[in-house]
């Protein structure tokens, strides 16, 4: 395999998803602390006083999301820096790293699963990549 046969297609599906999986988690991390202090605000007033059973399950939730967004984008991060290789192996490693963190990725970017299926596409393109056969 020479040094300039890359799955480029793959690499740059992959790429794209996770820009907008990054865009996602930018916008989703608001709108979950808006969705918070929302609950704990019509809690007050429907006049839940002192200890609310159903903030601290509000708060965990967000900050789990906010772990598998990150854990998420990272794992892709490192996939697609491997498909980047020319070595066959490291390909498919990387694909196989940016194919799970898209099925990861679906039900924690609501909204902009575009980013997902696009990782998705990408990584089954790395894993089914295969170089050209040398003419010598």
């Amino acid at each position: 395999m020479s040094e300039a046969e890359r799955p480029a297609a793959a690499y740059a599906l992959s790429v794209v998803g996770v820009g907008v999986q990054v865009l996602a988690a930018i916008l989703m991390v608001p709108m979950g602390l808006w969705m918070w202090n929302a609950w704990s605000g019509m809690m007050s007033m429907m006049g839940a006083r002192g200890t609310n059973f159903f903030l601290p399950l509000n708060g965990g939730w967000i900050a789990g999301w906010i772990g598998l967004s990150v854990a998420v984008i990272v794992a892709s991060i490192i996939g697609i820096f491997w498909m980047n290789s020319s070595d066959l192996e490291r390909i498919r490693t990387g694909s196989t790293l940016v194919l799970i963190a898209s099925l990861l990725a679906f039900p924690t970017m609501w909204g902009l699963f575009i980013g997902s299926l696009l990782m998705f596409i990408g990584g089954i393109l790395g894993l089914t990549w295969m170089p050209r056969a040398s003419k010598e």
